[in-house]
């Protein structure tokens, strides 16, 4: 959970709801009392299918990578940029990064690390000026509300369906 909630977060506002997930998580190379390793296969509500893999136990360190498959093409996105943007019968280039930064760039490295400070600082106006966050509770609940099916799925060994 702690170091995949934001790819979590990602991963449902680019395919939305998830109807149910199964999952194995396990402490298989650290000792320590959480799991080191993560994976879970995803039934989206509008019919796809994903995986999430989460690790801490690799060496060296891999990159967060997503990747988007489909009948009409394909797309690629890690750390380190666009990898692949691929539509079908098309030569269009990659987008330029940058929808929450003036970069254009199509590496993310090179995007401000603002982030946290901006959702806060949304967070502080919605307040004040008595409006909803970007992000509300509900949203954000989502993704937690996600790992924590497949931490149950893990436990159980069984399909867990996700309930909104």
């Amino acid at each position: 959970m702690n170091q995949g909630v934001h790819g979590v977060d990602v991963i449902q506002y680019l395919m939305g709801g998830v109807a149910s997930v199964f999952a194995y998580a396990a402490p298989l190379v650290r000792d320590i009392e959480v799991e080191d390793t993560a994976v879970a296969v995803l039934k989206y509500k509008n019919g796809a299918f994903g995986v999430i893999q989460g690790t801490t136990s690799v060496y060296p360190g891999q990159e967060t990578r997503f990747e988007l498959h489909g009948e009409k093409g394909s797309i690629v996105v890690s750390d380190s940029g666009i990898l692949q943007w691929k539509p079908l019968d098309s030569e269009e280039q990659a987008p330029k990064v940058g929808a929450l930064s003036t970069m254009s760039s199509t590496k993310l490295e090179d995007m401000t690390s603002d982030g946290h400070y901006l959702f806060v600082d949304d967070i502080l106006h919605a307040v004040k000026e008595d409006r909803e966050p970007l992000v509300n509770g509900e949203e954000a609940r989502k993704s937690v509300d996600l790992i924590l099916a497949i931490y149950e799925s893990a436990r159980t060994g069984q399909e867990i369906a996700i309930h909104e």
